[in-house]
């Protein structure tokens, strides 16, 4: 449960309105903190929501929990929390969503084993005979190599609380494959989240010439001509990646032999005044080339105009399959910017969805990885679609900075 986007004030509402009001009496065999709700919160909260994390409170214990009771059932009925953004069936197809790896939505139980305990008072339960689950998230003990940037960055004040930055982390190897990346931010309660380019060393080096201190201002990208090649990306909660077995990004070729760090600094939870960070990622590269080498390849629609005052507009396009050989989907990677509203990726025939998130939040995007991969035919065309709101007066284009916008998805591709 990360970032919440109601206030204290509707969430309880919300939540006392679907659980009636709070009794000072438990129900008898109702859920209680300790046998019930603990171990879900430590599963899928404790990620973030603990002292010094990127949530905006902890929930550590039972006094911590209990008067936010009521916000948290809101959250996990309203499914904003904790924050998984795809569907589990595509809105255009109607046909099931792939199953994703390492997903952070709770079931329909879970959902309301919370709802039921906030109703019921937050009763506490017994501390003697308390379940407790390991919250703790893995880390990647064979890291080839543990980049970071030459010294700390302190992100300056920002009215927004958003503050974005590239970082150039130094050169690649001639050529190898990464297999797993984890990112390992500095103040976790001021890094939001972070994406890892390969890029040209000339450009990376122009491009941090041109602004004063330690990289440079990015939003939505790393700001380089070559627009810089994905190649993973981490946000709060989230395992290391491991690319499939046998698979790896292939880096080092293809004149991009430097690596660059964007990351997103949320100022809210520090008070709007940043704390000196280096956050770091580890890297694992193959021992030798992989067997099957990966590309993250985008899929784009470039050439929208968002009228001034849309609501729902919407633009799509259509792929052909770059090779024209059968190839292996293994995951998506969507973006968009913040008028983002909706974006889907399925196949020409609404026959396979890859992705569908019907709610776009430009602050919890992330790369999904299927459990299996899926297969496209030679002839198989991949659409894209996404859909904005408008609120300015300005017709808005595809774009880098802020004030534009995007319409992009990469696939995570081997043959």
């Amino acid at each position: 449960m990360h970032r919440f986007h109601a206030s204290l004030a509707i969430a309880a509402a919300l939540a006392l309105s679907a659980c009636g009001k709070p009794k000072d009496t438990p129900d008898a065999g109702g859920p209680t903190w300790y046998q019930d709700v603990q171990p879900l919160v430590q599963a899928h909260c404790q990620a973030c929501h603990v002292a010094g994390g990127i949530g905006p409170f902890a929930l550590g214990s039972y006094e911590e929990a209990k008067p936010r009771a009521g916000m948290m059932a809101a959250s996990v009925q309203s499914r904003s929390m904790p924050p998984w953004m795809p569907s589990d069936t595509c809105s255009l197809s109607g046909k099931p969503a792939p199953a994703y790896k390492d997903s952070r939505a709770l079931t329909d139980e879970e959902i309301a084993t919370l709802v039921a305990w906030a109703g019921a008072g937050a009763p506490e339960g017994d501390a003697d005979t308390q379940v407790t689950v390991d919250a703790g998230i893995p880390t990647l003990a064979d890291a080839s190599a543990t980049l970071e940037p030459t010294e700390d960055f302190t992100p300056p004040a920002d009215a927004a609380g958003d503050v974005y930055r590239c970082f150039p982390l130094g050169t690649l190897p001639a050529l190898t494959d990464v297999t797993a990346l984890e990112v390992i931010p500095g103040v976790t309660a001021e890094v939001h989240h972070a994406i890892l380019y390969a890029g040209k060393a000339s450009e990376v080096a122009a491009r941090d010439a041109q602004d004063p201190g330690l990289g440079w201002p990015c939003y939505g990208g790393p700001d380089l001509p070559s627009d810089g090649m994905f190649v993973g990306a981490w946000a709060p909660g989230t395992p290391p990646t491991e690319y499939p077995a046998g698979t790896g990004v292939r880096i080092g070729s293809n004149g991009y032999d430097t690596f660059v760090m964007q990351v997103h600094y949320n100022l809210a939870n520090v008070g709007g005044v940043g704390r000196p960070d280096r956050t770091k990622v580890k890297l694992r590269y193959a021992s030798g080339l992989v067997s099957r080498p990966a590309y993250l390849v985008p899929v784009t629609k470039h050439n929208f105009k968002i009228p001034p005052g849309a609501v729902n507009y919407s633009a799509s396009s259509t792929d052909d399959n770059p090779l024209g050989l059968p190839l292996y989907v293994w995951g998506v990677f969507p973006h968009m910017h913040q008028m983002g509203k909706s974006i889907s990726v399925y196949d020409e025939a609404d026959s396979q969805c890859l992705v569908d998130i019907p709610k776009w939040d430009f602050h919890w995007q992330q790369g999904y990885m299927f459990k299996q991969p899926i297969e496209v035919s030679p002839t198989q065309k991949v659409r894209l679609r996404c859909s904005w709101d408008n609120p300015t007066d300005r017709e808005v284009t595809w774009g880098e900075n802020t004030n534009d916008e995007m319409c992009l998805a990469f696939l995570y591709l081997t043959l």
